[in-house]
């Protein structure tokens, strides 16, 4: 605004200056100073090229002015480009790799029947032969007996084992704690988006944690529901084996 008041000034004083060089062009002699005269238009003319001077002088400095500005957002531009490139300095991504091998890790090393799809079918034909066909003998009987339960007990212990979740959800809370303040801290576009998919992880990991829970507690079950069906039809070929009372609430019927 006060640029605009300065050059409508220089303007009023340019017009009243050209007003003054359209009179009559006079001169005269200055009083007691000999033959020195004084030529007032030709003093307005140079008065008025020392405005459009000055004029131009500050147009130029209005142009620089804005050149500097347009320089100052460009910096700030590339100011702000490189901030959204900056890198999280953060990751979860070999704590939840462990987590989640460990997991893997769990249902692998557990005895009884194997949780890969290969080899599983061979282990559960020889553990529960087909049922309908009469036990060769007591004593295969008695073996196969023994061998279900081994099967409960390595299912119990494998869904008790992957249900001791307190170690879990400590590790699980501190991660998300952490994960939770990078992506509040998080400055720029690709910090954001970073911190996004750190928490993304964490949820996949607890989904993991889920799976391993849900698959080791299932097994179990289902060895029960396999143990009591073998129990039942080989108590009807067998006379000694018609009493199906469980054990400990195991289900597992003594043998006589």
């Amino acid at each position: 605004m006060s640029q605009c008041k300065r050059c409508a000034r220089v303007s009023l004083v340019a017009v009243l200056l050209a007003s003054l060089v359209a009179g009559p062009r006079l001169g005269h002699a200055l009083f007691g100073v000999g033959d020195i005269v004084f030529d007032p238009t030709n003093f307005l003319e140079n008065a008025l090229t020392a405005i459009r001077t000055l004029q131009s002088n500050i147009n130029e400095a209005t142009q620089i002015a804005n050149q500097v500005r347009q320089i100052a957002n460009q910096v700030q531009q590339l100011q702000n480009d490189a901030t959204n490139l900056l890198s999280l300095p953060f990751s979860l991504l070999n704590e939840l790799q462990n987590s989640i091998a460990q997991y893997t890790s769990l249902l692998q090393q557990a005895s009884g029947l194997t949780y890969q799809l290969n080899g599983f079918v061979s282990q559960f034909t020889q553990l529960y032969p087909t049922f309908g066909q009469p036990a060769l003998s007591s004593a295969t009987l008695l073996q196969q007996t023994q061998r279900w339960t081994a099967q409960m007990r390595a299912a119990t212990q494998g869904a008790m084992q992957a249900q001791s979740i307190v170690d879990r959800l400590t590790g699980q809370r501190d991660r998300l704690t952490r994960a939770l303040a990078a992506s509040e801290g998080a400055t720029g576009n690709l910090q954001g988006t970073q911190a996004t998919n750190q928490l993304l992880g964490l949820m996949a990991e607890q989904q993991a944690s889920l799976q391993d829970i849900l698959a080791a507690s299932s097994r179990a079950e289902a060895s029960l529901i396999a143990t009591e069906a073998a129990q039942a039809d080989a108590a009807h070929f067998m006379d000694g084996f018609t009493t199906m009372a469980p054990v400990q609430g195991v289900g597992i019927p003594p043998f006589k």
